[in-house]
Order: C-alpha cells, then structure tokens, then sequence
C-alpha cells in the first residue's frame, strides 16, 4: 500500500509517498506522476522520506519520470528520502540522473 499527497507552491509540485514502491503500487503512482505532468507546474519533487521499500520497478519508475521530464522540459527533483531507498538509488546509478538535471 502507498499513501500519496499533493502540495503546490512556487511553481513546485510536490508528491510525497508514504509506503513501499513496488510491483503493486507503481501503477497507482504512475498514474499519479502522469497528471501531474499534465499541471503547470515546472518542478515536480518527489518527497520520498516515508518510502520505507523501492523494488525494481519502483526504479524504473523513477527513470521513467526523469526521461518524461526532459521530454516534457520540466524538472524533477527527488526530495527527501529514507536513507535505505537513497543507497539503493546511488547503487544502482540513478542519483547522478537527477544531480545532472540540477536537482539534489
């Protein structure tokens, strides 16, 4: 199960996700990110401190997005994040993605 909330302020969109990002829930948060997309918002932070679980497709959702940003000429960036989901992101490559992108 994921819980997901919406903020905007200053021309940012932030989603935060409460739960594990996986198989199961990737779906609902695509879904999520794709409306999201489709605001006027420029930057969309991804607040991932309460993510307690990424699986691999919850990965190659967060490429997914990166890639769909810069089609799109938009920002992501990934905000807070548990310190495990933030090793396995380095491990795996996909933080210089973003810090490239200028984001944190």
């Amino acid at each position: 199960m994921i819980k997901m909330m919406e903020n905007i302020e200053n021309d940012v969109l932030t989603l935060s996700l409460e739960g594990s990002l996986d198989e199961n829930t990737s779906p609902q948060v695509e879904t999520k990110i794709d409306e999201i997309f489709d605001a006027d918002a420029s930057t969309i932070r991804l607040d991932m401190r309460d993510v307690k679980y990424i699986s691999s497709i919850g990965i190659r959702l967060i490429i997914l997005t990166y890639k769909k940003a810069i089609k799109m000429e938009k920002k992501v960036v990934l905000g807070d994040m548990s310190d495990k989901v933030k090793d396995i992101l380095e491990t795996v490559g996909v933080l210089p993605l973003f810090s490239a992108q200028g984001n944190q």
